[in-house]
């Protein structure tokens, strides 16, 4: 067939041609043009209807500057709402930060707080063995015998079922397995067992036999704590609101970011992170870790004797070295004695001994400091006479911003000696038998973390899944770590392709609420959003990388020895892949958990 043509279509290019192109570039530009303008105009009425608020006067900056100082502001929500005004002032809140850190001496952080199922029944709570689940259960019965019942995820944040259930009068705590309920009871002198599904559907009724079980202690009240006691789980305190039947978990801890560190027989020493612990006594160098106590290596460094006594202790501050100062007395007329020291390597497990005496120019300090300031020159922290921990700005040492008495805390032996770590995130406490951590870290931070999770939205906002970590507020992408490790996410755009769950739990929230129970040494709770963490990684390229040797810490703290030996194995299985990229004590701290005796 030859080749045909439309004899209406010009195929040379005339001014007659070109008129209906003009006119359709016109009216095409037109169209584009008139939104734009709109939204132009849109603009600028905006701007003159609800101007941007101007900053704050000279005089209102004076009194809200004022109100930090005047002790008008002393309870929590007072500071809180404080803190607020002068953020949006522009303020810092440096000073109200420590101030709502140490309030918590006085006012229990609040680390959980349920609400019934439903207000128009009064409930009763339980707590299940591991603490991870609460459940509520109605005092009123149904006209089928049957109780109103909801199992709560306290980690999770939500209810996994509720359903009306021939519930017993008395029971065992209750044991939950993936969202699985068995609660056992006894019955015309006859035991049985209640399983019920993570729908809240019974599976079964079994008979045990016959028998009793024995009636758990009652949990005593505390004074400063409202409430109806429920239960005690992993340091937190879970108490019943009369009122509005609400269930409240407050920590038990006596401070944020304070722990008792264990006996001091002036052989003790940290390292500088304050990760590990070292003992020197009667040659032999044991190396802790120092949260769990768990006992990593062992060395015998020098022979045990009667006359050679330890005069120091010096760690680095990856703990990876230490040496241990000794002084050798030899019986003569006069007497002999000889100084030397033992330089233990960690990492490679060798012990060097030497008697040079250019080696003892390293030998710590021992005149005894009861003042101390951070390594930025901030902060100014002190013990007097009577026991009282001072905080001031090193700038206004007259202005003190923190006074707070040490037996308030727990802490009635005298302090002797306080000073910061290498590092300088921790300050040790050295009384004359035993020894404190503070976490200054948290201490200083504790404000800012109460407010981003007061701030923060349990799930993820849909328009937060079109940001890339490059753009997210830091705040966001919160990350737990020590140091020399814990960082973010590896992020791929390519990731951004998959599809997310619009109702899915964030992560930086779940860091911070992990964060918060870390620093209030709820360490059940606190591994238990780990995991969760973890989990959602697998689904979300830009959830923070947990700290695996954190998570492995509060897995043995809250006696789950097989999770924590887990995830050492996991952790170190990965990192030997990119040894380069991980600090080597981070590794020597995992081999050493993972192959401890328990």
């Amino acid at each position: 067939m030859p080749n045909t043509y439309d004899s209406e279509t010009p195929l040379v290019s005339t001014p007659a041609a070109k008129r209906p192109m003009l006119h359709t570039v016109l009216l095409a530009g037109a169209l584009f043009l008139i939104p734009v303008l709109l939204g132009l105009l849109f603009v600028v009425a905006s701007h003159r209807l609800s101007p941007r608020p101007s900053a704050p006067s000279a005089d209102a900056l004076g009194l809200l500057t004022n109100r930090i100082h005047d002790g008008s502001a002393t309870q929590t929500v007072q500071l809180a709402a404080l803190r607020r005004e002068l953020r949006e002032a522009g303020l810092t809140t440096d000073e109200l930060d420590i101030r709502l850190w140490a309030a918590r001496a006085h006012e229990p952080e609040k680390l959980f707080h349920v609400s019934p199922p439903s207000t128009e029944k009064r409930w009763n709570w339980h707590l299940s063995q591991d603490g991870l689940f609460a459940l509520a259960v109605s005092v009123q019965l149904d006209r089928y015998d049957r109780r109103n019942v909801g199992l709560f995820d306290l980690v999770g944040g939500e209810w996994a079922w509720t359903n009306a259930l021939p519930w017993p009068d008395a029971h065992e705590a209750p044991h939950v397995f993936n969202r699985h309920l068995i609660i056992r009871y006894v019955k015309n002198a006859n035991r049985f067992a209640l399983e019920v599904d993570a729908r809240g559907t019974i599976i079964s009724i079994d008979r045990l036999g016959v028998g009793t079980y024995g009636t758990p202690p009652a949990i005593p009240a505390v004074p400063h704590i409202a409430g109806h006691p429920v239960a005690i789980r992993h340091g937190v305190f879970f108490a019943a609101d009369p009122q509005t039947g609400a269930l409240t978990g407050f920590a038990q801890s006596a401070l944020p970011g304070l722990r008792d560190a264990g006996p001091d027989d002036g052989s003790t020493v940290f390292s500088g992170n304050g990760l590990l612990l070292f003992r020197a006594a009667e040659g032999r160098v044991t190396v802790s870790d120092s949260l769990t106590r768990t006992v990593l290596q062992t060395f015998e460094a020098w022979p045990h004797t009667t006359n050679t006594t330890v005069t120091g202790v010096l760690a680095t501050r990856d703990g990876s070295g230490l040496t241990v100062f000794l002084k050798t007395v030899f019986d003569g007329s006069p007497p002999v004695q000889r100084e030397w020291s033992v330089a233990v390597d960690v990492y490679a497990g060798t012990v060097t001994r030497s008697f040079n005496a250019d080696a003892l120019f390293a030998k710590p300090d021992t005149v005894e400091n009861r003042s101390a300031t951070t390594p930025d020159g901030r902060w100014t922290l002190a013990v007097d006479a009577s026991n009282t921990l001072t905080v001031s700005p090193a700038d206004a040492p007259e202005r003190p911003a923190v006074r707070l008495l040490l037996s308030v805390v727990g802490i009635r032996e005298p302090i002797r000696h306080i000073a910061f770590l290498e590092q300088g995130r921790h300050l040790l406490l050295r009384g004359a038998t035993r020894l404190w951590l503070l976490d200054f870290t948290q201490a200083s931070a504790y404000g800012g973390l109460t407010a981003r999770i007061a701030s923060s939205s349990r799930t993820i906002p849909l328009e937060a899944y079109a940001v890339s970590p490059a753009m997210a507020e830091p705040d966001a992408m919160l990350a737990l770590s020590e140091e020399g490790y814990g960082e973010y996410a590896a992020f791929d755009p390519d990731d951004l392709a998959r599809s997310f769950d619009p109702d899915a739990t964030a992560p930086s929230y779940l860091a911070l609420r992990a964060e918060l129970c870390v620093a209030n040494n709820a360490w059940g709770y606190a591994a238990g959003l780990l995991e969760e963490m973890a989990r959602l990684q697998e689904f979300d390229p830009r959830a923070p990388r947990i700290n695996p040797l954190l998570a492995a810490r509060c897995q043995f703290l809250a006696d789950q020895p097989r999770k924590a030996h887990a995830t050492c194995r996991d952790a170190l299985r990965r990192l030997l892949m990119y040894p380069e990229e991980t600090p080597r004590m981070i590794r020597y701290h995992l081999q050493g958990l993972l192959f401890a005796a328990p």
